[in-house]
């Protein structure tokens, strides 16, 4: 029985000390319109285990989410996206055109060259703080 025992402590600690983690890469922000209070952000993201960004905020900013750009049969439409699946050991890219982060009710004017601290929220990984540099409103990447 006690072998038994120290089996299942020695895996709970092993469980324990692998947290899954998330990288991020290439975080930017499309500076808004003049006289707008909207933006875009985008970051590749690569979990090591499948993984899920669930919720993301940032100061500052009103409102944060999940956005998908689409374009179909000549017209171009963007929905909401409650979660984005991270598989394992692949970059997804939340790039110009396609997924990306909408940043809502902006309080104070974005400063190109400055950055943007935007936390990302996962179901299994720990929270994730990117610092996104602010780019000029018609910067298509980094």
């Amino acid at each position: 029985m006690r072998a038994v025992s120290l089996a299942a402590v020695g895996l709970f600690l092993a469980t324990a000390a692998h947290a899954a983690t998330v990288a991020a890469t290439f975080a930017w922000v499309r500076a808004p319109a003049p006289g707008r209070a909207v933006a875009a952000a985008y970051v590749s993201l690569t979990a090591d285990e499948a993984d899920q960004l669930v919720a993301i905020d940032a100061p500052g900013v009103g409102m944060a989410m999940l956005h998908e750009s689409k374009m179909t049969h000549g017209v171009a439409s963007m929905n909401d996206v409650d979660t984005l699946v991270l598989p394992a050991g692949h970059t997804v890219a939340l790039s110009p055109g396609g997924m990306h982060i909408m940043l809502m009710d902006i309080a104070k004017p974005l400063v190109i060259g400055a950055t943007l601290p935007i936390t990302l929220h996962f179901a299994h990984a720990k929270a994730l703080v990117v610092q996104a540099k602010i780019r000029p409103v018609a910067a298509i990447a980094p």
